[in-house]
């Protein structure tokens, strides 16, 4: 778990926080919308960067990401 990249998985779980940020200012009127572009951004940038392991900091980010919405207010 040394080798893990530990600001781009926490970076990336982060990014998820935008999704009530769109919902307010109706960027992105599809929720869908928003988690497929964020989904495939996640994989761009995991496979950019040649991760080791890739699958590994996906499943950290999205959980970074249920993290942080379990404090967000509905």
């Amino acid at each position: 778990m040394s080798d893990l990249r530990w600001r781009m998985i926490l970076s990336l779980g982060l990014l998820a926080l935008r999704r009530p940020l769109t919902r307010m200012t109706g960027v992105l009127e599809t929720p869908i919308l928003t988690t497929v572009l964020l989904t495939l951004l996640w994989i761009a940038v995991v496979g950019l960067t040649r991760t080791p392991r890739p699958v590994l900091p996906l499943v950290l980010a999205g959980l970074t990401d249920a993290a942080a919405a379990s404090r967000r207010p509905q």
